[in-house]
């Protein structure tokens, strides 16, 4: 740094510090005092030198009022689910354009323009460079990690709209600093603005949301189809049906009944029977135990034919072909009294009021809910 260079830049301090005295000071003052001269000459081979740095707290709304839509609005991605804005004014853009495009910067005043996605892709790794030295030179001073450690450039805003369409509002870690390049020959502001969410409030998040996912699925209503024969018949057969009609179930069907999903999966299986004045079923078999084809596979129905009879055909053939015949069936009537229309034959010892089988009642069964 030339002397006069150095005479003006500390003859502008000066006037900086007595107009704004030193509210808000950032404490990495020193790590940008040191890094902004080194970085200048090393990165782009121009002289600058840091005027002031600050550093306060600003809400997202409160940090982009301060800015305008000219200069240049840069993405900045953290560790983890950090995300940033960093803002080059007019003349902090010119400077970096003019010190990479003509290798000087000029005394000419700074254009006042939005930036492009070219002025973005020529600065970005100035910029980039600049805010690592910082966090690098904070550490070397065993000074506090600043809230932008490990942020990089990503990318670009095209305004301030597009910054407030992609983060959340909230509190920003910002930082402002106003540099001297060329000697005086231009001045500019860098404003980084951060958001850095704690590793731990993360994990909390991220577990709540796992959490809460859990419980509302768990929650969710399932429908389980208890399944006690499927009997293949002809559709003739199906056709003849009338009041009164018969469907016989092989008794040993109701100790073999399947719980199944809607979707036909084997869940478990269970036996009919009776608890509290109730039907129910009893687990006898859990999921993941051994179980046998399903019934409709390879079981031989047996139906008593009051109407027209026929030969066993696939229940494949029943839907493709009787689809539309079985829509007109009329509903089968319920019994006199109430009973069921099915007069099922009982068991040795009577036979239940409506013609159902006396079924044994089953020991009540703990935790479910009464029946309708």
């Amino acid at each position: 740094m030339s002397q006069a260079m150095g005479a003006g830049l500390l003859a502008r301090k000066a006037g900086q510090a007595r107009a704004g005295g030193e509210r808000g000071r950032s404490p990495w003052a020193q790590a940008w005092n040191v890094v902004v001269p080194r970085i200048a000459e090393q990165a782009l081979g121009i002289e600058a030198g840091l005027l002031k740095a600050r550093h306060q707290r600003q809400d997202l709304t409160e940090f982009l009022e301060g800015t305008t839509d000219t200069g240049l609005l840069l993405r900045l991605q953290g560790p983890g689910s950090g995300v940033g804005v960093a803002h080059l004014d007019c003349g902090f853009l010119a400077a970096l354009l003019e010190a990479q495009t003509v290798g000087r910067v000029l005394q000419a005043p700074a254009p006042e323009r939005a930036g492009t996605k070219t002025d973005a892709a020529i600065v970005a790794s100035a910029v980039g460079r600049l805010i690592g030295a910082v966090a690098a030179e904070a550490a070397d001073r065993s000074e506090p990690e600043p809230p932008w450690s490990g942020f990089t450039v990503s990318g670009r805003f095209a305004d301030r709209r597009a910054v407030e369409l992609q983060f959340d509002a909230g509190p920003m870690e910002v930082a402002r600093t106003e540099v001297d390049f060329g000697g005086g020959l231009k001045t500019g502001a860098l404003c980084l603005a951060v958001r850095r969410e704690h590793r731990m409030e993360a994990a909390r998040a991220t577990a709540g949301d796992r959490a809460g996912f859990t419980e509302s699925v768990m929650g969710a209503a399932a429908r389980l189809p208890v399944v006690l024969d499927r009997p293949r018949v002809s559709i003739g057969w199906v056709r003849g049906l009338e009041p009164g009609s018969t469907l016989t179930i092989p008794r040993a069907r109701l100790g073999e009944a399947r719980i199944e999903t809607t979707h036909g999966a084997f869940i478990a299986r269970a036996r009919l029977g009776q608890a509290a004045g109730q039907r129910a079923v009893r687990l006898t078999l859990a999921s993941g135990g051994p179980d046998r084809p399903a019934p409709a596979a390879g079981l031989e129905a047996r139906a008593s034919t009051t109407g027209a009879g026929g030969p066993p055909v696939p229940p494949t053939a029943m839907a493709a072909s009787g689809a539309n015949e079985l829509a007109g069936l009329a509903e089968l009537s319920v019994g006199p009294g109430g009973g069921d229309a099915f007069d099922l034959p009982g068991p040795p010892g009577g036979t239940a009021a409506g013609g159902l089988p006396d079924l044994p009642d089953l020991p009540d069964l703990p935790g479910l809910p009464e029946m309708d």
